[in-house]
């Protein structure tokens, strides 16, 4: 309900003449949160208005064309209560411009990765109208992942120079990007590199048998750690001696499509390795419930 300033004025007196809320409240029949709310801007501030009306008044003649989110940034207040200043000076403010869900489509086909706050300053209106606009007339907008990042040939090769060792995941984090980002840029642009690959352990097969013997319950992946092998080496082992081994668990984290879709709209410039860490997930999980929600079943 819209209080008048006037109203919230005779409020602040009566307190302030030493009544309390409960007394305001039979007098003026305004409930006793709304009663201190008032007081207390008016302890903070001095004010009992939360907009000054000549200042709005002399802002408004100034600039006609104003409308309800510029005003509300110059004085610093919810489009709540410049609604109720206007409606007291009798001032009629100007509408937020109209998005069309068609115009709203072209711009979003032409620039799929502009971000909500590109989409809405491109066209004129504000981040919600966008948002508004998508749900009422059933445009899907899903951020799809960023383009991948452009290695500079020169600087990927001069620095593989310097650090014949780097691995992918070094370079990536040194560049900024991800390793099969780096492997696609060293294939593209037939860059070598003199890293050769690591020899593989031998591992003694008595010393295996022992091992194996000593942790009956081990899995694949924890019986090449304690062994210091890579789990290949340890399958082949396995294999020679034909023996069962143990797998690991599985580890796979299903991402609910619907929440994927919530979180997207809410953080359209994040990536799906943004996202994976969010939802404690791999990538290729999240590229499924990516792919689920461009479904017809799950739009609109």
């Amino acid at each position: 309900m819209a209080y008048s300033v006037e109203l919230k004025e005779k409020v602040i007196s009566y307190l302030e003449a030493g009544h309390t809320y409960e007394e305001a409240q039979r007098i003026f029949k305004v409930g006793q949160a709304t009663i201190s709310k008032w007081h207390q801007r008016y302890r903070e501030t001095g004010e009992t208005k939360n907009v000054d009306l000549k200042k709005l008044k002399a802002y408004i003649v100034e600039n006609p064309d104003a409308t309800y989110k510029e005003i509300t940034k110059v004085f610093d207040c919810s489009k709540y209560y410049v609604q109720i200043a206007c409606k007291e000076l009798g001032i009629t403010i100007k509408q937020e411009p109209k998005l069309s869900p068609d115009k709203l489509k072209s711009y979003m086909e032409k620039h799929p990765y502009a971000t909500l706050a590109e989409t809405a300053e491109a066209l004129g209106a504000s981040v919600s109208t966008v948002l508004r606009v998508l749900s009422q007339s059933g445009v899907t907008r899903i951020v799809p992942p960023r383009k991948p990042r452009k290695l500079d040939p020169e600087q990927l090769r001069r620095y593989i120079k310097e650090h014949p060792d780097a691995t992918l995941k070094e370079i990536g984090e040194e560049f900024e990007c991800s390793g099969p980002n780096v492997l696609y840029a060293l294939r593209k642009h037939n860059i070598p590199r003199s890293k050769p690959l690591p020899k593989l352990r031998t591992v003694d097969l008595e010393e295996f048998k022992e091992y194996v013997r000593a942790n009956p319950d081990a899995d694949i992946r924890e019986i090449s750690k304690g062994l210091g092998c890579s789990e290949s080496t340890a399958r082949r082992v396995f294999s020679r001696l034909g023996l069962i081994y143990k797998m690991p668990p599985q580890k796979s984290k299903k991402v609910d499509p619907k929440s994927l879709r919530d979180y997207m709209v809410k953080y359209p410039t994040a990536t799906f390795e943004d996202i994976a860490k969010v939802y404690a997930c791999s990538e290729r999980t999240v590229y499924r419930a990516f792919k689920q929600l461009q479904k017809p079943s799950l739009e609109g």
